[in-house]
């Protein structure tokens, strides 16, 4: 601290001890609670999930009963319902089917090529076609082409492979442009 004069003065130490520098003390009683009945007591953080719901170490969990099955037997008087289609019949006929049978057609054309190894997501996982409940790595299909995304084998001119894994989608391509890439080499 430097007074005007130039001069330094000490700062004034903070003695604990001193009783100019010493914190008040709080009145206690009835209106001036203590600190512990301010704060509550410390309490250990809340588990994950409450020990009244953790099985013991190699218990088998509960489950939960299963609702009857409806049955849809015909009163007296009336018509039995035909019968369901099967699933994959039903799904041949809706858009959603027909992509997923033509990426895993594709996916199987371009596996069974010889110098494929197999089907590659691309750097970052975008060459696929996404169906309901499943996701097709190395088959992208769009409305202007299909792109494919394979790992080869070194040994043969990596354009002769991609020629072949054009000509072995050709089939099912409905005259698409068919793009290969090359996401890896083994």
């Amino acid at each position: 601290m430097t007074t005007g004069s130039g001069r330094r003065t000490p700062a004034p130490a903070n003695n604990p001890g001193d009783p100019a520098h010493r914190p008040p003390t709080p009145a206690h009683g009835p209106e001036h609670p203590t600190p512990a009945t301010v704060m509550p007591a410390h309490k250990p953080e809340h588990p994950v999930h409450p020990p009244a719901t953790q099985a013991p170490a190699g218990a088998v969990p509960a489950q939960r009963p299963r609702a009857p099955a409806r049955t849809t037997a015909a009163t007296p008087g009336e018509t039995a319902s035909p019968p369901r289609e099967e699933p994959a019949a039903a799904a041949e006929r809706e858009p959603a089917g027909r992509e997923a049978g033509l990426a895993h057609g594709i996916a199987d054309a371009v596996r069974r090529c010889p110098d494929v190894v197999d089907l590659s997501g691309g750097p970052f996982g975008t060459v696929a076609t996404y169906l309901p409940g499943e996701r097709v790595p190395g088959v992208a299909l769009h409305e202007d082409g299909i792109e494919i995304s394979v790992v080869v084998r070194l040994g043969r001119p990596l354009p002769e492979i991609a020629d072949e894994v054009r000509a072995a989608v050709a089939p099912l391509a409905d005259d698409l442009p068919v793009n290969v890439h090359i996401g890896g080499l083994t």
